[in-house]
Parts: structure tokens; C-alpha cells; sequence
């Protein structure tokens, strides 16, 4: 529905435009961006991108030497709370590679977001299929993300901080590469493209997984575990819940309209930069060729607009889906 020329070969930025009447009853109606401001909001800044990508990778780097190096435990821990940070942020790269708002090379996309993926074994391939799908499916029983948080699995503590720490995944990943090790593939993979893809890099992923646990246990390699394992598995999962969690629960998710199905909120410059711009989600959906350091300008057209899951803050994003939760699990009791 609000797809760029980026995001379908052949599409033109245009085909993204206000389409108030296919949005449910056009209540709040979508604003109007004119088309050469939304072109020029979706210009990709190569200098911004390489300078994105620098950082991160020299990030990775430094906090890695710095995890070795520690003096003490505590130091060390917290290092690898910033590795854990920075690994989740990782995948916000990646999604921006996805969309192609980063890179306008596909090839260059797809490398980047292989190497960015690749601490939290997100194929990239696996994540652009199931994520187009989901912007164009959002708002329905269609519907479905990778990363999909299902709200009847935070009603709880235990149940929160189990789904926040998501370990499930190990075996989610290790299902999806043995069924593609036997030419069973995700149902949204339906080129022969696409397949080839998801088991290159399944297959890369999977080796570097097993490469690294052998490691570990074998050969007591403490410092995979370390600059690894730890700040992906206490620290990593935990910080990419808290990014993606505010985006829909809590919205009206049987309504295809932005403005009711998604939720944006207000923070502070290091944790939209951490989020990488996730925080401005209703603006993403909207216009999911804008590119992630404009989505603050857009921000204001969905303000007039009356968007219905606007906050304040990261915080009260978070108490907003807490309340959402607790409130469907009543219903759900009374029922």
C-alpha cells in the first residue's frame, strides 16, 4: 500500500502518494505530502550513510578491544552492555538497508545488511521479504513480522521478560536453516532468486553460529564469548525488543491506516539515533521511502493530522503498550 520506488523494481516514488481511499474510512485522513517533497525528503545522502556505517563498524572494533581489555568485571560488563547496544542497532541498519534508504546499490544494500545482521543471525534477505510484506499487509489478518511481538505473551512479568530476553529465537533460526538445508523455504521466499539468497546466507549464518559455540565450548575461547555471545544474548535481544515493542501493540491493528495501526513517540537524540529513527514509525509507514535522518521533518504532517498514538517519550511508549497488554488480558478473562 505505502510502497516507494525503492521497495519494487519497476514502482515509481509517485505509486506512494496519499492513497486516503484505499486507508479504511479515511478517518484521520492521511495528510497530503506534495510529490516533490516527499522526492526530496527521500533523496539518499551518501556522505551521511558511509559516515552511519563507519561508525558502527568502528564501534565494533573499539568496544570489542575495550570488552578484552577491561580491567575488571564490572568495566567489562559494561562494555559489553554498549556491544550488545550497538548489535541492536545493528538490525535498525539493516532495516534501513532493506528499504534501500541507506544505499541506492542493491548488491551494496544486501552486503552491508548480511555483515550488520550477522551478530543477531538476521538473515537479511529473510527480514526484507517478511518486513515488505508486513507494510503492505499492516493493518489486516495478513499481517506478520520477524520480529512480531505477540501481546498475549506480555501480560505477565515472568511473560514480559521472558519475550524481552527472546532466546526462543536460537531455535526459531535453527528450524528455519534446517528446513532450508532441505529445500523448505519461508512461504513469502517465491523466486528462485529469493531462495538461493535466504540459503547463502542461512547457511553463512548457521556456520558462523556453530563455528563460534564449538569454539567456546572446545576450545574455551572466551573471547567469542565474550565480545559475542554475552552482549548478543543478555544485552542485544533485550535493547532490539525495547527498539521494535512501541511500533503497533496497543493500536487498532484491524484498521490498514497508519495513523491508527502504529505508534510514534518523542525522545532523546542518542536513543533515536540507537533506534535509528524507529521511534518516528507512523511517518515510516506512511512514507517508507522517506529517508531515516528526515523522518523528524515529517513528523510535523502527522501531528496536524491527528495521529492517535502519539507520546511523549520512550518511556511512555512503553507504559502505553503495558496498559494496552494488561487491558487485553482482562478482556480476554472477562470474555
Amino acid at each position: 500500500m505505502y510502497r516507494s520506488d525503492r521497495h519494487a523494481e519497476g514502482e515509481h516514488l509517485e505509486t506512494q502518494v496519499n492513497r486516503n481511499a484505499e486507508v479504511g474510512d479515511g478517518k484521520p485522513p492521511i495528510p497530503q505530502l506534495p510529490k516533490a517533497k516527499l522526492k526530496a525528503l527521500s533523496a539518499v545522502s551518501p556522505a551521511r550513510s558511509a559516515a552511519k556505517l563507519f561508525l558502527y563498524f568502528g564501534a565494533l572494533i573499539t568496544f570489542g578491544v575495550a570488552i578484552e581489555l577491561s580491567p575488571s568485571w564490572p568495566v567489562q560488563l559494561g562494555f559489553q552492555l554498549l556491544m550488545g547496544l550497538l548489535f541492536a542497532h545493528g538490525l535498525e541498519l539493516q532495516h534501513e538497508l532493506l528499504h534501500r534508504n541507506m544505499l541506492r546499490s542493491s548488491r551494496l544494500s544486501r552486503l552491508f545488511g548480511v555483515l550488520v545482521g550477522a551478530p543477531m543471525l538476521v538473515s537479511f534477505t529473510h527480514y526484507k521479504i517478511q518486513h515488505l510484506h508486513h507494510h503492505r499487509k499492516v493493518g489486516t489478518d495478513q499481517d506478520a513480522e520477524i520480529f512480531g511481538y505477540d501481546a498475549s505473551q506480555l501480560t505477565t512479568v515472568p511473560g514480559f521478560v521472558a519475550r524481552a530476553w527472546n532466546l526462543s529465537r536460537i531455535p526459531a533460526f535453527a528450524l528455519t536453516l534446517i528446513g532450508i538445508a532441505q529445500n523448505s523455504y519461508p512461504e513469502l521466499a517465491t523466486s528462485k532468486r529469493l531462495k538461493s539468497n535466504l540459503r547463502t546466507e542461512y547457511l553463512l549464518l548457521g556456520a558462523l553460529a556453530t563455528a563460534g559455540a564449538v569454539a567456546v565450548i572446545q576450545l574455551q575461547a572466551t573471547t567469542i564469548l565474550n565480545v559475542w555471545f554475552v552482549p548478543w544474548l543478555v544485552f542485544g535481544e533485550l535493547f532490539h525488543f525495547l527498539i521494535e515493542l512501541p511500533e503497533h501493540i496497543g493500536c487498532d491493528r484491524s484498521d490498514p491506516n497508519p495513523l491508527r495501526n502504529t505508534r510514534s513517540y518523542k525522545t532523546t537524540a542518542f536513543w533515536s539515533y540507537v533506534a535509528n529513527g524507529n521511534n518516528f514509525h507512523i511517518e515510516h509507514h506512511l512514507w517508507p521511502s522517506i529517508a531515516i535522518h528526515n523522518l523528524r521533518e515529517a513528523h510535523r504532517y502527522i501531528s496536524e493530522a491527528r495521529a492517535e498514538h502519539i507520546e511523549t517519550s520512550l518511556r511512555a511508549a512503553l507504559a502505553s503498550v503495558w496498559r494496552a497488554t494488561r487491558r487485553s488480558n482482562k478482556e480476554l478473562h472477562q470474555s
